[in-house]
């Protein structure tokens, strides 16, 4: 038998240590590398989803702003307009409401004048037909209650005149008066009213 001797069995053993010190090595480089790019690559794509978080963020922001100021430009004149229309309508909307309302309440003063000077025409015509009195007592009556009802200055023009009626002597009192144009004030002669009663002879 070959029997080798114990420096040969050295060497050998030498280089089996050797060569399993190179795997080991080799297979720690490898793992290392391993690792290593392992660590590249998460913090490759940490960084890459920090950049886009910001991109995106820097993309938000800048398209809120975009929008608020669009808004802001597109929102302040309409507003500004609305206010303005909303004055104007109700200026033109209260003006005719107060026209409105002015009319009426002339139309309601015109026919209580009118009114008036119709019942104090004919109660001076039939004071003026009593046996104790005569037409003029008529017309100064009627002057009375026209004075203390409205106005002296309505009461400036009042005549009577004797009529015929079916055959009968009637006693009419006449009274004309300014046309209330605004509030009391208007032009004179504007109404006129009589009043009747029968007069006996």
């Amino acid at each position: 038998m070959n029997q080798q001797s114990p420096k040969s069995r050295s060497r050998g053993g030498d280089k089996s240590r050797d060569a399993a010190s190179r795997r080991g090595v080799r297979s720690w480089h490898a793992a290392s590398g391993i690792a290593i790019r392992t660590v590249g690559g998460a913090r490759s794509h940490h960084a890459a989803t920090k950049d886009a978080l910001r991109t995106r963020t820097a993309a938000g922001i800048g398209a809120a702003t975009i929008t608020r100021a669009d808004a802001g430009k597109g929102d302040e004149p309409i507003q500004e307009s609305d206010s303005g229309s909303a004055v104007v309508d109700f200026v033109l909307v209260g003006a005719l409401l107060t026209v409105i309302v002015v009319a009426v309440i002339q139309l309601a003063l015109v026919l209580h004048v009118r009114n008036t000077l119709t019942d104090a025409a004919a109660s001076g015509a039939r004071y003026g037909t009593l046996a104790d009195r005569n037409a003029q007592d008529g017309v100064e009556r009627a002057r009375q209650l026209i004075s203390g009802s409205l106005s002296p200055e309505f009461a400036q023009d009042i005549s009577y005149a004797r009529t015929e009626d079916a055959g009968h002597t009637m006693l009419k009192v006449t009274v004309r008066s300014p046309l209330p144009v605004i509030g009391l004030i208007g032009p004179q002669g504007g109404i006129e009213v009589a009043g009747h009663a029968y007069w006996p002879d």
